[in-house]
């Protein structure tokens, strides 16, 4: 909803500097049009005067905003190289933790061994793991991941 809000936010701000501008360019216009060629001259030489400076303006301005965008980048980019680093408490950590002291009940499937064979028994307890694992990335590190991004989004 704030993101919504704030993109309309910028498109009407957007439409008042178009505003702004066709005024000033009218009011230009209707300048020249009332003075002699002298006049006109002169303003016509204060506008490429300050065209040249507004191109200046305009590059210093295209550097800062891609210094900034590189800065913003490299920041993300390190929040993210941290969020998934393997430390103490990070999601990755707990997911090889959890898989480490994952443990196979070996009773369970002593009948389905010589029933099934062992490579389908190797699929059951496959399976086992696999439905344990997707349990605790849904219940552990998928809201984990959510309340990141959300962080990341609200930076941003």
């Amino acid at each position: 909803r704030e993101r919504f809000g704030l993109l309309l936010k910028n498109h009407l701000e957007r439409m008042g500097v178009i505003v702004s501008g066709i005024e000033h360019w009218v009011s230009i216009h209707k300048e020249l049009l009332e003075k002699d060629v002298d006049g006109t001259s002169a303003t016509i030489k204060k506008i490429e005067h300050h065209q040249e400076q507004m191109k200046q303006i305009k590059s210093l301005m295209k550097s800062t905003l891609s210094g900034s965008t590189d800065e913003i980048m490299k920041e993300l980019k390190a929040n993210i190289d941290r969020f998934f680093n393997i430390h103490p408490g990070s999601v990755l950590k707990q997911t090889l933790v959890f898989v480490n002291q994952y443990s196979v009940s070996v009773e369970n499937y002593r009948e389905k061994l010589t029933a099934s064979g062992f490579s389908n028994t190797l699929r059951l307890i496959f399976q086992e793991f696999n439905q344990a694992l997707d349990t605790f990335m849904a219940e552990t590190i998928n809201p984990e991941i959510a309340r990141f991004l959300k962080e990341i989004e609200d930076r941003i």
